[in-house]
């Protein structure tokens, strides 16, 4: 039988003291290994995280400078510095006050002639035979962690009978060549028909060589399409030009489908711009009251 005496008792406290210090020095000296360590991975994984940035970033920066030149041949003519989209086509070009009060009259003048080609009254865009948009990334935008960092600078053939305010906002297709097919809402005849570009004087390289030159119209009558007429855009005049339709046989005819077709344009060989299509008339119904 062991007797716990007195001497005994301090011994036992005394090395229970021990222990606990000792205990307590340990998690000292691990709580500040883990804090070294912690410090030690980040230390580590912030750099790489700048390093990553920065190689994401740059591979984005490639990816858009090595875009097609022609790109931003296109999008340049959207970068020129546009003072007045109404007044600088005359404020350059035309001279005397009675030759501005002519162009601001031809301008309202074709404004106020009711268009059967506007998508905002029904219309739609049935296709583009034979002619592929200029230039079509292949999304339509670059996300990183779901942030859109990057967007496709181009319009599909809805543009064309869309409203437009700046240079820029126009359907581009390649070469000086292409179709468009438009659906209008009603059957009507067909008077007049309006082709825009942005005017040569909002340029500041003084020329729109992808503005369309001659351009043909095309309705469809019983599957077939009929031209109905051929006409030149200047690219000196006003940015917003109405041809009339002068075949007396398509005075009658309804007509609900319409093609245009871009025979050539002002020397650009990558792409030709559109920036907007309108078609004039009366609905056919109503015509023959």
């Amino acid at each position: 039988m062991v007797y716990l005496t007195r001497k005994n008792l301090k011994k036992v406290t005394s090395d229970n003291l021990i222990l606990m210090e000792s205990l307590i020095l340990f998690d000292i000296w691990l709580t500040m290994k883990l804090r070294w360590l912690l410090v030690q991975v980040f230390q580590l994984i912030i750099p790489l995280v700048k390093i990553a940035s920065i190689v994401c970033i740059s591979i984005l920066a490639i990816l858009y400078v090595k875009e097609d030149g022609n790109l931003a041949q296109l999008t340049d003519e959207k970068n020129h510095l546009i003072i007045d989209r109404f007044s600088m086509p005359y404020k350059k070009s035309i001279v005397g006050i009675e030759s501005c009060n002519n162009y601001i009259y031809q301008y309202f003048k074709n404004k106020a002639l009711p268009d059967f080609a506007s998508e905002a009254s029904g219309a739609l865009i049935v296709g583009t035979p034979d002619t592929k948009t200029y230039n079509e990334p292949k999304s339509l935008q670059l996300t990183v962690l779901g942030l859109p960092v990057w967007k496709a600078g181009y319009y599909t053939p809805r543009k064309v009978i869309q409203s437009w305010t700046e240079a820029g906002e126009c359907w581009a297709f390649e070469g000086s060549q292409g179709k468009i097919i438009i659906e209008m809402a009603y059957e009507i005849v067909i008077e007049k028909v309006t082709l825009e570009h942005i005017p040569v004087s909002a340029a500041l390289t003084g020329k729109i060589d992808s503005a369309p030159k001659s351009f043909k119209v095309w309705s469809k009558v019983s599957d077939e399409f009929v031209d109905i007429g051929t006409f030149t855009y200047d690219d000196k005049g006003l940015h917003s030009q109405t041809f009339e339709i002068k075949k007396i046989d398509m005075q009658t005819v309804p007509i609900k489908i319409v093609m245009l077709e871009i025979l050539s344009n002002y020397g650009n060989s990558y792409y030709t711009c559109i920036y907007r299509f309108r078609i004039h008339g009366k609905i056919y119904s109503l015509s023959k009251e």
